[in-house]
């Protein structure tokens, strides 16, 4: 067998092992570089699709306030009758009055509420008010529940934070041009809704209003009231769903139907122990492909050299034999 022909398999087979073990390598080297990239982006989907459902249990709890406001100012009882400034004899506004207080007391029992009624232009009141609701409003009840329920924008009509209170969350919705119809809940009653998701404890979730103000948060060192961090919330600002990585931090945000918002954050330093795990896994694994590589090209080697030897043989017996008639071929 020729030199040359020697040369060329020998150059096959050291370039072949080369190229399997930089293949090896370069995929290796690819998953590591892009690891906290896989990562980053797993953590924002998973906390934006948290977020979606905690969205949609809030929506489902206001929807009902809104709901029942829509079917107050939709029934032509409600409407119709004014506590002042009529001339309607007393036994039949006692009537009214009982026929609109009992339907109110059905909807406070029914929806788990804290207050449902109808307020009058005198700060008066039908329905069941709570202790709380009344002892802060006071003589201002009506005035306060008219603005919001005469604010342009649909969410203006929740509010909360009157006066620092952040107990109760209200709703509240023009019935005629004297009269208001006023809901709350609890707004410990939301805090449910978040449990099963502070399983993480190095992740934060807040639940803020359209002012920033912060409703709930796992985060013992925010406190009810105050503002958000200034850099999530010009984050957050700019779109009613999103998930973004700001300052070292993984930071998804949703919006309720009343433009509250829930935010989600978590610090990029707490993946990278889950990062330093994968990298382990991708480095054993490229370690057992290497030795699998070099074991399967050591073998391939050994095979082409028994081969090489083997036609070399031959080679050899052919020039041994200077008669061709001699040569005996079976």
């Amino acid at each position: 067998m020729s030199k040359l022909y020697k040369r060329i398999v020998r150059t096959g087979i050291i370039c072949g092992t080369v190229l399997i073990i930089c293949q090896v390598v370069l995929v290796f080297l690819g998953n590591i570089l892009s690891t906290d990239s896989v990562i980053s982006s797993s953590t924002k989907t998973l906390l934006s699709s948290l977020n979606r459902e905690i969205v949609h249990n809030i929506d489902d709890r206001l929807e009902i306030m809104k709901n029942l406001g829509e079917r107050i100012t939709a029934d032509e009882e409600f409407t119709s009758y004014e506590r002042n400034g009529s001339s309607m004899p007393s036994q039949e506004r006692i009537r009214i009055e009982a026929s609109l207080g009992s339907d109110l007391s059905k909807y406070y029992t029914v929806g788990n509420f804290a207050d449902c009624v109808i307020v009058f232009d005198d700060s008066t009141y039908l329905g069941i008010l709570d202790t709380t609701t009344q002892n802060l409003f006071g003589n201002a009840l009506y005035k306060y529940f008219s603005g919001q329920a005469d604010e342009a924008l649909d969410s203006s009509n929740f509010s909360t934070g009157y006066d620092n209170d952040y107990t109760h969350i209200y709703y509240a919705q023009r019935v005629n041009a004297n009269t208001v119809f006023m809901v709350s809940i609890l707004r410990e009653s939301l805090n449910t809704l978040f449990y099963d998701s502070e399983e993480n404890a190095s992740m934060t979730i807040r639940l803020v209003s359209a002012y920033d103000g912060i409703l709930y948060s796992n985060d013992k060192n925010d406190e009810i009231g105050n503002s958000l961090d200034s850099d999530i919330s010009q984050a957050v600002s700019s779109s009613d769903h999103l998930s973004m990585i700001l300052k070292g931090r993984v930071i998804a945000s949703n919006t309720c139907l009343n433009k509250w918002k829930v935010i989600t954050t978590i610090p990029l330093s707490e993946l990278k122990g889950e990062d330093a795990v994968i990298q382990t896994v991708y480095l054993l694994i490229s370690i057992v492909f290497i030795i699998i590589s070099v074991v399967c090209v050591v073998i391939f080697t050994v095979s082409i050299k028994k081969r090489m030897k083997m036609l070399e043989d031959i080679e050899q017996n052919l020039i041994d034999y200077e008669d061709i008639d001699n040569l005996n071929l079976n």
